[in-house]
């Protein structure tokens, strides 16, 4: 009897579907999370936000109601307080890859181009390697790619790159490659802004003198957002990459 029972659990057990491979590298689409919660994982790390509301949402995507995104939403008073609002993860099995591609995309909701510049960084928590401002000012609604890793702000701002205009109240993809792991023979990290119908603009190249490590964040910085600004963020994918991947 007890071999009996033996051989039926050993065939129960090879019924059992297999467990999925973890991906490599890392992704975030919230799709766990129900509409009003915190993100998960999430913290402010510089400061505190004052009048801004962070939550996860569906109503960035009509046409997608399933899909959850990131909500930074300013719906009440005019501070403009500076703070960074972070999310810390670890690149799993990178192998011996020297980039990772970054995917995400984005929708800014606002009245005027004045309402809601934001940056995005990349980096380790303690280290940015690039940041993209997205300026909603006189020069319009462009994403700027920046080098974080040079010895002044002068030299940032002239090495700097411009992707490309985006359409407000629509939704863009941005994909970036930055050079990964001690041994990556990659100086440069590299932009493009898909547009609203999904295509591909330019690709642009900036200095990367440090490269992403597996311990790794992506943090959102607010700069003199006002009232009724509202920025969503969505489907994040960090993953190892050819150094000539967007080329």
């Amino acid at each position: 009897m007890i071999r009996i029972n033996s051989v039926i659990i050993k065939a129960a057990l090879l019924l059992l579907p297999l467990a999925a491979p973890a991906e490599p590298g890392f992704r975030m689409d919230f799709s766990g999370q129900l509409p009003g919660q915190a993100p998960e994982g999430w913290a402010s790390v510089w400061q505190k936000p004052v009048d801004d509301v962070i939550y996860v949402t569906n109503a960035g995507d009509p046409a997608n109601p399933e899909k959850r995104q990131l909500l930074i939403d300013r719906a009440h008073g005019e501070d403009h307080t500076y703070y960074r609002y972070q999310r810390r993860f670890r690149l799993a099995d990178m192998g011996a890859a020297q980039a990772v591609r970054v995917s995400f995309r984005f929708k800014v909701e606002c009245a005027s181009l004045y309402d809601a510049p934001f940056e995005l960084e990349f980096g380790p928590a303690n280290r940015r390697i690039m940041t993209l401002s997205f300026c909603l000012r006189s020069w319009g609604p462009n994403v700027f790619l920046y080098p974080v890793t040079l010895r002044s702000w002068t030299e940032n701002w002239e090495a700097k790159r411009n992707l490309g205009e985006f359409r407000r109240n629509a939704w863009h993809r941005i994909e970036l490659l930055l050079p990964y792991g001690e041994n990556s023979p990659m100086r440069s990290g590299f932009g493009r802004l898909y547009d609203a119908s999904g295509r591909p603009g330019p690709v642009f190249e900036v200095p990367a003198l440090l490269p992403m490590s597996a311990e790794s964040a992506v943090s959102i910085v607010p700069a003199n957002k006002r009232k009724g600004a509202a920025i969503y963020l969505a489907d994040f994918v960090f993953e190892p990459a050819s150094p000539r991947r967007l080329k």
